[in-house]
This record gives C-alpha cells, sequence and structure tokens, in this order.
C-alpha cells in the first residue's frame, strides 16, 4: 500500500494533473497504476494538507476503489520525443495491444 505526500503532486512546479489524451485515454502524471483508488477531495484538496494522512483517514475518502476501464504501459516516457501527439498517434491507429495492457 503506497500514497503519496501532499507535495508529491506537483511535477515541475505544478499539480500533476493527467494529460487528456485521444478516445478518452489520459497520460498519468503522478504514478496511477490499475490499483489506485480516487478520493472524494480533489488534487488541490489533497496538495494543502499539511500532513500525510493516516491511512484509515485515506480509506474513508476513497470514492471509487476501481476507476479504471483500461491500463497500458507504453514504457519509459523519455524515449518520446512529442509525448502525447506520439501516444495519441499510436491510440488512434488502435496500436495500444502492442504494449503490456496492465488491466
Amino acid at each position: 500500500m503506497s500514497y503519496p505526500a501532499p507535495l508529491d503532486l506537483f511535477r515541475n512546479g505544478s499539480l500533476a494533473y493527467p494529460t487528456a489524451l485521444a478516445k478518452g485515454f489520459l497520460l498519468d502524471n503522478r504514478g496511477v497504476s490499475p490499483n489506485t483508488a480516487f478520493l472524494k477531495m480533489t488534487y488541490e484538496e489533497y496538495s494543502k494538507l499539511k500532513d500525510v494522512p493516516d491511512l484509515d483517514v485515506l480509506f474513508k475518502q476513497i470514492l471509487d476503489k476501481d476507476p479504471m476501464n483500461e491500463v497500458y504501459s507504453l514504457g519509459n516516457r523519455n524515449r518520446f520525443k512529442d509525448e502525447v501527439a506520439e501516444i495519441n498517434s499510436i491510440i488512434v491507429h488502435d496500436q495500444l495491444g502492442q504494449y503490456k495492457k496492465l488491466k
């Protein structure tokens, strides 16, 4: 069981919201996995917490225990020159099957 500290929700100084991709897919910018749960609080609300919440507190905040329909690993994201454009092309051309499906 792991979860980020409030300050871990930032990437390059901004909240690490997922990036919208083609066909409703999202590009993770924080460390989402097939076991990720969504909380009742937003990224912004969570990031403003002064301390890392206790596990019991987080369990009470779970809104959706299984929010992912599909999860794929496309490997190291640094291999992409234009990450969003290249991943959108993979999605649009139905090439996700070439990658490891995690869920």
